[in-house]
């Protein structure tokens, strides 16, 4: 337990003849120095609570005694430190602040732990039943940019979102993820991906490739991850229940907001549209024939549902030769008014090169 303190005894510092080795001892200093920064972890696997740690190992008391060693094999103490030394004395410094902030961390991560793990009733608060969350919260810190305090932060919001502490496990790496590509904080990136799998009727077995597919949307559209997952919030309902899936409603988004639409407004825009297609008026349905739209492709979705892809290219197919004055009226009899204009936009952007509809989903796809 004091392995760090312990590399100040055997730094071989010593007294010359020229006087005392400073090289050699900040040498040996800078050494403990850099396993203190790693203590965090070692505190977090001897025990869940800090205090029975510092009781059971002894580090406090060890530790001083390690330090008041050092310094005597050096020739040194505490109240000597002068020009000639003050190399040593920064060392020293520096070393007994990475020992404080080290207890600072474990302190702050065994209360973190205990609020997350507490939320979950299958999770008990013996240290037997703690130990493999704080393993595992320890593993994902490793391996992210995220301390385990943040990563337990994470699997809290989880739990209050509704999800199992199983569940959650298997979610934390994709909230890892989205946190670091959105620069986001944990607790908002849970809450957003959970929200996202609860919209489209997913598991947390697909939280990684959800991740992915936003991350991906995001890139293709220079939108941000809290833009896409706004918009996502307002239109995800709707698009699940019209049997439309996540891959296509991002591919969307992302055409809208490369328009100029607002995150918010796409969102809703496109839950308009959604809406109008799927619960036709005799109006709107009417409007469709005339203008040739197949309805067979636009009703090609899973068990006859709607096809949104086919939809649109179906639009942009019947509207692409019409006066803009045509274009307007037919929009405004098949859809809502609030959202004939997105429509227009829409279409206006699947016009342009290079920026097909097809595109925009194999980029979310792939």
């Amino acid at each position: 337990k004091v392995a760090a303190l312990s590399s100040l005894r055997v730094a071989n510092i010593g007294n010359s003849s020229a006087g005392i080795n400073t090289a050699q001892f900040t040498a040996g200093l800078a050494a403990a120095k850099a396993e203190f920064n790693a203590l965090n972890i070692a505190q977090a696997r001897t025990s869940v609570g800090l205090r029975s740690f510092m009781s059971s190992s002894g580090l406090a008391a060890q530790g001083a005694a390690s330090l008041r060693a050092a310094m005597q094999g050096a020739g040194l103490g505490f109240g000597i430190f002068t020009g000639a030394t003050i190399l040593a004395a920064t060392a020293v410094y520096g070393t007994t602040k990475a020992l404080r902030e080290t207890i600072t961390v474990g302190a702050e991560f065994e209360k973190t732990l205990r609020s997350a793990t507490s939320v979950f009733a299958e999770i008990g608060q013996d240290r037997n039943s703690l130990q493999p969350y704080i393993d595992q919260f320890i593993k994902l810190s490793q391996t992210s940019k995220f301390s385990a305090s943040e990563v337990a932060e994470a699997f809290k919001s989880l739990g209050q979102a509704g999800q199992t502490a199983q569940e959650a496990l298997t979610t934390l790496p994709a909230v890892l993820n989205l946190a670091t590509v959105g620069e986001l904080s944990t607790e908002k990136a849970a809450n957003k991906l959970v929200n996202t799998l609860a919209a489209f009727g997913l598991q947390a077995t697909d939280a990684v490739s959800v991740s992915d597919k936003i991350t991906a949307a995001s890139l293709a559209s220079t939108t941000t991850i809290s833009e896409l997952t706004q918009a996502l919030g307002q239109v995800g309902a709707t698009a699940h229940a019209a049997g439309i899936g996540l891959d296509e409603t991002l591919a969307s988004i992302a055409l809208l907001r490369q328009v100029g639409i607002s995150a918010s407004k796409s969102g809703t825009d496109l839950r308009n549209i959604i809406q109008s297609l799927a619960t036709q008026t005799p109006k709107a349905k009417a409007a469709m024939q005339a203008l040739g739209v197949d309805m067979k492709a636009v009703w090609s979705g899973p068990g006859g549902t709607l096809n949104l892809i086919a939809a649109f290219k179906e639009l942009q197919r019947v509207l692409s030769g019409l006066s803009p004055k045509d274009k307007l009226k037919a929009a405004t009899d098949i859809f809502d008014r609030r959202s004939s204009g997105a429509l227009l936009d829409f279409i206006k952007m699947l016009d342009g090169a290079g920026n097909s509809l097809d595109a925009y989903l194999s980029k979310v796809q792939n």
